[in-house]
């Protein structure tokens, strides 16, 4: 048997990182971080298959957080998907351009968040 992907959700929000975690724990090992700059050391220790970060969050935003991610040698490799409630067709080339994988628009629905993380994580296995 295969071991579990582990996913860490990166959200200030518990509402939104308690249903994210709800949609995904029966499939993922879920670890969820409210703090933005927590999140990068946690990703380094947990070192997940792939991360959902918040964009909009206190202190570090979640652009913030994905260079510090792609900066680590430890993560600069793990898929990266942002969830934001506010983009435009701008926001969705940013994201793409500082290496994030994918977005999940808020308020999202639990048939497109498992068919995003299975897909690059399917990808990221085939690298």
């Amino acid at each position: 048997m295969s071991a579990r992907s582990k996913v860490l959700i990166i959200d200030d929000e518990e509402i939104n990182a308690t249903a994210l975690s709800f949609i995904l724990e029966t499939n993922y090992d879920v670890k969820i971080e409210a703090n933005s700059r927590l999140a990068i050391e946690t990703a380094e220790n947990y070192v997940p298959d792939i991360i959902l970060c918040d964009i909009l969050m206190p202190g570090m935003n979640g652009f913030d957080v994905l260079t510090k991610l792609k900066e680590s040698e430890v993560t600069k490799n793990i898929p990266v998907i942002f969830i934001s409630g506010l983009y435009d067709d701008e926001e969705v080339k940013t994201i793409r351009s500082l290496g994030a994988v994918d977005l999940i628009a808020k308020p999202f629905e639990e048939a497109i968040v498992n068919e995003k993380l299975n897909k690059h994580l399917k990808k990221n296995t085939e690298d």
